[in-house]
């Protein structure tokens, strides 16, 4: 961030990754969901007056390819923009109405002659709420508000309209040590049928030790339900579902994660993470030639990282 807390402050934030899974358990190297991944944020805010009040834009630009050819449905480009509006009512505590915007846009559709073409769409976001300290070890952030998610080009539908929001209370024992617990309701877009919308809670925990090194645990459950599954020989190469009434599919996703970083100097960082995804469904997908896609999954990635920071 440029000019942090002045009147007019201006902010870079860049996330760019390759990520690499199987299509399923028993896949071979050639058949994967590699990718790559680009998500930009450029942010602006004004504090006019004193300070109470600050005024915020951001544009948003997000890219996902797909190295495999045969998932090329999936490669989309997402630009959007972003507004809040903050007004502190204490010193740590602020009022604010958030509203975002995303369109999305998939590179290879043509539904004309690709039946597995994913729909480009509209996504609104508005949130009204709170955030800020409400006791002397304790922050609250709590966000309530209404999402859209419009699917102009998809005849059969459906669309996401709906409630969305989220609280997080933390505790903080010491300056380093931080837990917190949180709900939450969000939908997104997804690669598998129009929309997917998340009930969710999650538990977790923060320290940073005397000699910096940064540890983190957490632990989540999530309701996840899938709206819009392509409908089977028609949408779609798949014959037929198991477990999916009115193209409906509901899985519930238990995850883990924990790392641990340690800075040397002010530019460098070594660290190791590891995450566990446990996706419990009986949703199943017939394909062609007799071939069967159980929805369910467990996952394990461990990773040892070293970063630059600036």
């Amino acid at each position: 961030m440029i000019a942090p807390g002045r009147r007019f402050s201006f902010n870079i934030t860049e996330f760019f990754s390759r990520f690499a899974d199987p299509r399923n358990y028993d896949a071979g190297v050639g058949y994967n969901y590699n990718r790559i991944d680009h998500r930009l944020s450029l942010g602006f805010i004004y504090r006019p007056g004193g300070g109470r009040f600050s005024i915020g834009a951001n544009y948003l630009n997000e890219v996902l390819f797909f190295e495999a050819p045969d998932v090329y449905s999936g490669d989309r480009y997402i630009h959007g923009a972003a507004a809040e509006v903050k007004w502190r009512i204490a010193p740590r505590s602020a009022l604010l109405v958030n509203y975002s915007f995303g369109h999305t846009y998939y590179f290879s559709c043509n539904a004309n002659v690709d039946p597995d073409c994913n729909e480009d769409n509209n996504a609104h976001r508005v949130y009204l709420g709170f955030r800020g300290q409400i006791a002397k070890r304790w922050t609250l952030d709590a966000m309530a508000g209404y999402g859209a998610g419009l699917y102009y080009d998809d005849e059969n539908g459906p669309n996401f309209r709906g409630f969305i929001g989220g609280v997080r209370a933390a505790y903080y024992p010491t300056l380093r040590t931080q837990f917190f617990a949180q709900i939450d309701r969000q939908f997104s877009d997804s690669l598998f049928g129009n929309y997917f919308h998340d009930i969710a809670g999650r538990i977790g925990g923060l320290h940073t030790f005397r000699w910096k090194m940064y540890a983190e645990l957490g632990f989540s459950v999530v309701g996840r339900r899938y709206a819009g599954l392509p409908i089977p020989g028609r949408e779609t190469r798949i014959e037929s579902y198991e477990n999916a009434p009115g193209f409906v599919r509901s899985d519930t996703l238990i995850a883990l994660s924990a790392r641990v970083e340690q800075p040397f100097g002010r530019l460098f960082v070594v660290g190791a993470r590891y995450d566990m995804i446990v996706d419990r469904t009986d949703f199943i997908a017939h394909y062609p030639g007799g071939l069967t896609d159980f929805g369910g999954f467990a996952k394990h990635v461990a990773m040892v990282l070293g970063a630059v920071r600036f």
